[in-house]
C-alpha cells in the first residue's frame, strides 16, 4: 500500500518552493512522524529503454503505508502535506493511494482535494527503476 505523487518537475510538486530531492527534503522542519501509517518515503525514478538506450521518463514521491487507510485519512494526509510545505503549480496533479495488488483505491487532485475517475485498468511497461530513500520509520523498541 502506497501513496504516490508525480514530481518530475518543480511544476508538478515542490517542497517550500524548491524541487524535490534528498537535500531539500531533509531541510523540512516537520518530519513525517505525524503520519503514523507512513513507514517509508522514497523518490522513485523511472527510466525507459528507447533505441537500446535508457531515457529518463518520470520521478515520483512515494509514501509506503503500514496499514490500509480510509478516504478521510487520505484527504487529511493531502492537507497535512500542504501544511508542511508541499505545493504544486499544476491544476490537475494526481495523488493516488494504491493497494498492495497495484490497484488504485483513491485518485485525487492534490490542489482541490476532489476525486478523479479511477482508470479501469493500467498496463505495466518495461522500465528500469531507481529508488532513493528519504525516510524510514524506526521503532524505538
Amino acid at each position: 500500500m502506497k501513496i504516490k505523487i508525480n514530481c518530475t518537475t518543480q511544476e508538478e510538486l515542490q517542497i517550500n518552493n524548491k524541487k524535490i530531492n534528498q537535500k531539500n527534503y531533509n531541510k523540512l522542519n516537520e518530519k513525517p512522524d505525524k503520519f503514523e501509517f507512513v513507514s517509508k518515503i522514497y523518490l522513485l525514478q523511472k527510466f525507459k529503454f528507447i533505441d537500446n538506450k535508457t531515457a529518463y521518463i518520470r520521478k515520483s514521491l512515494e509514501f509506503i503505508c503500514n496499514k490500509d487507510i480510509t478516504e478521510e485519512e487520505f484527504k487529511d494526509f493531502i492537507e497535512n502535506l500542504k501544511k508542511i510545505g508541499f505545493a504544486t503549480k499544476k491544476e490537475n496533479l494526481k495523488i493516488r493511494y494504491i493497494d498492495s495488488e497495484g490497484k488504485i483505491v483513491f485518485n485525487y487532485n492534490f490542489t482541490t482535494n476532489k476525486p478523479f475517475i479511477i482508470p479501469a485498468f493500467s498496463t505495466k511497461k518495461k522500465s528500469l527503476y531507481k529508488q532513493q530513500n528519504l525516510y524510514i520509520r524506526h521503532n524505538d523498541n
